[in-house]
């Protein structure tokens, strides 16, 4: 299987759609992705919730990398949803 970048909005369906249809195992691959992203986020929230029921900033630095490492996560999939 080769991977393919495609730059325009067009050749990039084309190719998704490629995947989907013609390549053995492609729409399991793309279906867990699509899946996958959502169960990233979920477990994020979730890891947020338990620290803060638990714990809560308490431990500024520690809990300082968390949050940055929350909108680093939020930013790039924010990016990801928006610029195709």
């Amino acid at each position: 299987m080769t991977l393919v970048y495609a730059p325009s909005v067009n050749e990039a369906f084309a190719v998704v759609d490629h995947l989907n249809r013609e390549v053995w195992g492609g729409a399991i691959l793309h279906i867990l992705h699509l899946v996958g992203a959502s169960v990233f986020f979920f477990l994020m929230f979730f890891h947020i919730g338990r620290g803060l029921m638990y714990r809560g900033p308490r431990v500024a630095r520690l809990w300082l990398s968390g949050v940055v490492l929350l909108g680093v996560g939020m930013l790039t999939a924010f990016l990801g949803y928006t610029l195709p």
